[in-house]
């Protein structure tokens, strides 16, 4: 199955958002899996794994196209991102 590549018109800010929920998405399960004494055992070992897995890969996938972004304005300092 071929991967199609959509463009999104968004503000920077709306981008930062997007990673932020990526990340409490992701300490979010993350919580779970270690602190709730009731998460089913499957969950816990396939569903939580593969879940902080998908939204750090997504934050990644989004973080590595700001930056891209980032570096062609007039303001960027390579000196502050690392």
């Amino acid at each position: 199955m071929a991967k199609e590549t959509y463009t999104l018109e968004l503000t920077r800010s709306e981008i930062c958002d997007l990673l932020i929920a990526c990340t409490e998405i992701k300490w979010g399960a993350i919580e779970e899996m270690k602190n709730d004494p009731d998460c089913p055992e499957y969950r816990r070992n396939v569903v939580l794994p593969e879940t902080i897995k998908k939204w750090q890969s997504l934050h990644d996938i989004i973080d590595e196209q700001l930056t891209e972004q980032d570096k062609k304005q007039d303001w960027y300092d390579e000196r502050y991102y690392g």
